[in-house]
């Protein structure tokens, strides 16, 4: 199985098992990448998107048990904050817009 990385240039490369926990040169650019020794234990940034992009992560939170409102009430609006960067509305909670990619963190979030 091969290991996924980016070159600190953004290039994806797929590297084989047997160079984790080396450095190797990206084939592309030419920068140096280093390889993880084993794969991510946690999501990556590119899979949360992948989840707010496709809905699954809403999904999942109803298989989980979350009450779905009743037909004819009106669901609670959830808070909005504007993205820095794109200036579109986004749910609060969010850390990342699903519109720009782009990372955003308030004071109250640090």
């Amino acid at each position: 199985m091969a290991i996924r990385v980016k070159c600190p240039n953004g290039h994806a490369l797929k590297v084989p098992d047997n160079f984790a926990g080396r450095v190797g040169v990206c084939p592309v650019c030419k920068a140096k990448v280093p390889v993880p020794r084993s794969g991510p234990q946690t999501l990556s940034e590119e899979a949360i998107m992948d989840l707010i992009d496709t809905g699954e992560g809403r999904a999942g939170a109803r298989e989980a048990g979350a009450a779905e409102p009743a037909v004819g009430v009106a669901a609670p609006r959830e808070p909005m904050k504007s993205c820095d960067q794109c200036g579109r509305q986004i749910p609060a909670l969010l850390h990342i817009c699903p519109h720009c990619h782009t990372y955003i963190a308030s004071l109250v979030d640090a």
